[in-house]
């Protein structure tokens, strides 16, 4: 009945070791990784076309948009040389950690990550003493089940010490456990002590179990507490990516055009402006019959770029104006009509504070 409690108990944390690790490590740097190429995507073909329309139109955009729009051009310049230099790589890291080779350096990597680091290696510590604690009869050192606690462990790196320093010593030099398990360097000063202690005593057993359920106590409370930290860091980050880029983006509501054209200096001394919609007369017969016979027909002018001011003149021809178009706004072209436009023609002749606009775009 104990066998199949502490198996069960083995199961339960090696289950719980996996969705720590998962929660603790993979996770946020998958979390990252999402976040990461959504950045690059929105830089690079989102937040690109709409800060190139007021670079087309050659207004000056301010220098955080600048910064992004020039990396978002070697973003899409570069993407074939940035997906190589960045997948070709993981592939290889990913490839090689499936390795047993890659495995062991893995693991004895993940044992010194700041916070998570120890307590992953403390979670290991548990499952071997846990295992130990199972199998171990009490004759002589029992190398095959601190074989089997070592496979156990879930670390490959703890494993292959443990194999190759503490059992060889054990079975070649004849050593105590206690000094076996110290020389591999993957046993916490507190194991070492409480091991040396049973192995005086003649409790190793017992010392294992107490081990496994000190150390689960400790990581469970701490784990949970690095998980949460590490939840809230990668929350923080994401945050702070999305204020950055909202900041960038809503950087464009404060550019200002420029005068196009100088056109805004007209007003200093004309309270209408109106724009042409040809500036020099046709020479062959089918283009003035397609240009200069259509505008006679249908308004010289073009509504599409009109300037009014708010003065007197300016009100006076916008109450005219509207008169107009109230009461004869059709498109009836025979009786000299054309909605708004044709009215426009008469313009110059009524007001005289106007200018026409003659710039050629």
């Amino acid at each position: 009945a104990e066998i199949y409690e502490n198996t069960a108990k083995f199961l339960e944390r090696q289950a719980q070791f996996k969705k720590d690790l998962k929660s603790a490590l993979i996770m946020p740097i998958a979390t990252l990784l999402a976040l990461f190429a959504a950045v690059v995507y929105y830089i690079g073909w989102i937040f690109q076309p709409m800060a190139e329309i007021f670079v087309k139109m050659g207004i000056e955009v301010p220098p955080m948009t600048d910064v992004t729009l020039q990396l978002s051009y070697f973003i899409i310049d570069n993407i074939v040389l940035i997906l190589i230099v960045t997948m070709v790589p993981s592939i290889i890291a990913v490839r090689f950690f499936l390795t047993p080779r890659g495995k062991y350096v893995l693991d004895r990597f993940i044992w010194r990550i700041p916070v998570v680091g120890p307590l992953l290696h403390k979670t290991s510590i548990e499952i071997f003493c846990r295992v130990f604690h199972a199998l171990y009869s009490g004759s002589g050192e029992n190398i095959e089940v601190i074989k089997m606690a070592a496979e156990a462990c879930g670390n490959k790196y703890m494993e292959q010490q443990i194999k190759k320093i503490a059992v060889p010593m054990m079975i070649e030099k004849g050593a105590g456990i206690t000094e076996s398990f110290e020389a591999t360097g993957v046993f916490t000063k507190t194991a070492i002590s409480r091991f040396h202690s049973g192995a005086e005593t003649g409790t190793v057993k017992h010392t294992a179990q107490q081990l496994a359920d000190y150390y689960e106590k400790e990581t469970t409370y701490k784990m949970r507490n690095a998980i949460d930290y590490i939840q809230l860091w990668i929350s923080v980050i994401i945050m702070v990516v999305l204020t950055a880029l909202t900041v960038v983006s809503s950087e464009t509501a404060f550019i200002r055009p420029k005068n196009p054209m100088g056109f805004l200096e007209n007003f200093n001394h004309s309270s209408i402006l109106l724009t042409p919609h040809q500036l020099e007369s046709e020479k062959s017969k089918d283009a003035i019959i397609d240009n200069e016979i259509c505008f006679l027909r249908y308004g010289t002018f073009n509504l599409g770029f009109l300037g009014v001011k708010n003065s007197v003149q300016g009100i006076k021809f916008l109450q005219w104006w509207s008169s107009r178009c109230l009461n004869f706004c059709y498109d009836d072209p025979s009786n000299a009509l054309f909605t708004d436009q044709r009215w426009i023609d008469l313009v110059p002749s009524f007001f005289s504070d106007l200018t026409i606009l003659r710039h050629s775009g």
